[in-house]
């Protein structure tokens, strides 16, 4: 095969410079394209070398965003699908990169972290990006949830928007910083070992957090749980004409804020909600001149959208008609 730049890589010989691996990186898709947002190899990367900073360790860092780095010229084959012929090729592909960039392999605690990271990496990315039967199947096959501070990483990447171009740029300078900062390094001491991650996570958890039972499904699954909460009798018959203001309220701003758009919640325009909610507060029972609503309709509206951010901090997933800050 020919890279953007010309390089020649076939089953003897070459490797993609980082340039161009950025570029397919950036361009294939994880999951084989089924997911419900956009997710490429590349932000795999980036939110696994995000995760990896629990580990306070550029060599890790290093280490695991280059792990799929034989994605760009073999794409993203579903595990499924991967024949063991495939892999022996991925393994002599990471040892012509390494050696192109002059790094040690990683070693054998290396790619345990490694392996942790990227089945961490799977899981929250299955509840956030993949349809819920996906995640589901995952779940089930790895016997563990979407953790924390995986589930983070991923909304931390899915948060800066990035174009595909964006996504490229952002993982080779991310890559080219890490490989100047671990010249000379060979291996570092980690601050924290895999259980010490997974316990902070369940910790966490117990404290408050919400792992993927919790988080994954707005509804809980079981039929006790789920007549738990009833939508119907205990949210819309309590306040018909509440929401059906707060509905007039979201079409108002969007309106102003998205003109020409289809209706949806730009999370970007406006965030501070406590704020807002405070002036409305003082101004309840009157009418804003700007636009004719009432300020008790838009502090509704403003509860409704911090609690919403404050469960999707949580873990629960990102609301139908949001789009991320």
């Amino acid at each position: 095969m020919m890279g953007l730049n010309g390089t020649y890589t076939d089953a003897d010989s070459g490797i993609l410079s980082l340039e161009e691996a950025a570029v397919g990186l950036s361009r294939e898709g994880r999951f084989a394209n089924q997911t419900i947002l956009r997710w490429t190899v590349a932000d795999h990367l980036l939110a696994c070398m995000h995760l990896a900073g629990e580990w306070n360790d550029p060599r890790i860092r290093l280490l695991v965003g280059l792990h799929d780095y034989h994605e760009s010229m073999l794409r993203d084959v579903p595990t499924t699908f991967k024949t063991n012929a495939a892999r022996r090729f991925e393994r002599k592909l990471d040892k012509r990169l390494y050696a192109m960039l002059e790094i040690k392999p990683p070693t054998r605690h290396d790619a345990s972290v490694i392996h942790f990271i990227d089945k961490e990496m799977l899981l929250a990315e299955a509840s956030l990006v993949a349809p819920l039967a996906t995640y589901k199947r995952i779940k089930k096959e790895n016997s563990a949830y979407a953790g924390v501070p995986a589930r983070r990483s991923v909304k931390w990447v899915l948060n800066q928007q990035l174009t595909e171009a964006e996504t490229a740029a952002e993982w080779l300078r991310q890559i080219k910083e890490l490989l100047k900062s671990n010249q000379g390094v060979t291996e570092m001491i980690p601050t924290k070992t895999v259980k010490e991650i997974r316990n902070a996570d369940v910790e966490e958890y117990q404290r408050g957090g919400t792992p993927a039972e919790v988080s994954m499904t707005i509804l809980p699954v079981g039929s006790v749980e789920r007549k738990s909460i009833p939508l119907a009798s205990g949210v819309l018959d309590y306040f018909p004409a509440a929401l059906a203001y707060v509905a007039r309220v979201s079409k108002t701003g969007n309106d102003k804020h998205n003109p020409g758009e289809p209706l949806h919640h730009a999370r970007g325009k406006s965030t501070d909600h406590a704020d807002c909610i405070a002036r409305h507060l003082l101004e309840r029972g009157e009418i804003d001149a700007e636009d004719g609503l009432r300020h008790s309709g838009k502090l509704a509206w403003r509860a409704l959208a911090l609690l919403q951010e404050e469960l999707e901090n949580a873990g629960a997933p990102l609301a139908r008609g949001a789009t991320p800050a």
